[in-house]
């Protein structure tokens, strides 16, 4: 374990940047999907707050959908942060052994490390139920107000 330096170090490096390439793809996508989940949830919150307000006479008891949709939509928001946080603390690190030739971890390093990650992971899996209790409860809100 330690800083061991690769037998072939041409080979290992363009081994190397072709792994960091793709992390760098990943974590664009996990950025891009974490933009989407706010930026749907936020629109979701916008549209049913609007809509109540518009109908707050009609909507009475109804208005709990809306509360609840709402809050499952600030959590997604707050998930999805924690992801992208998760994620770049985890990408740093990648970074961080990359940059000094690090082949192998200590088992200290690498159950933080994986520790950091499934957090991200997690968070993830988190913020898309919560915008699916969000769209939900949207649509629990609306098929009852016009029945």
């Amino acid at each position: 374990m330690g800083n061991d330096q690769p037998q072939n170090q041409n080979g290992d490096d363009e081994y190397g940047f072709k792994v960091d390439a793709q992390v760098e793809k990943f974590l664009d996508f996990k950025q891009q999907l974490t933009y989407f989940l706010i930026t749907g949830s936020a629109a979701i919150i916008a549209f049913l707050v609007d809509f109540t307000i518009k109908y707050r006479n009609e909507v009475g008891n109804l208005v709990w959908f809306v509360i609840i949709s709402s809050i499952a939509g600030l959590l997604t928001s707050a998930f999805s942060l924690l992801n992208i946080y998760f994620g770049l603390e985890s990408h740093s690190r990648h970074l961080d052994y990359r940059y000094k030739r690090k082949h192998s971890l200590t088992d200290n390093e690498q159950k933080e490390w994986t520790c950091i990650t499934s957090l991200a992971h997690n968070f993830l899996k988190l913020a898309l139920i919560s915008l699916s209790v969000e769209i939900a409860l949207a649509m629990v809100f609306f098929i009852l107000f016009f029945i």
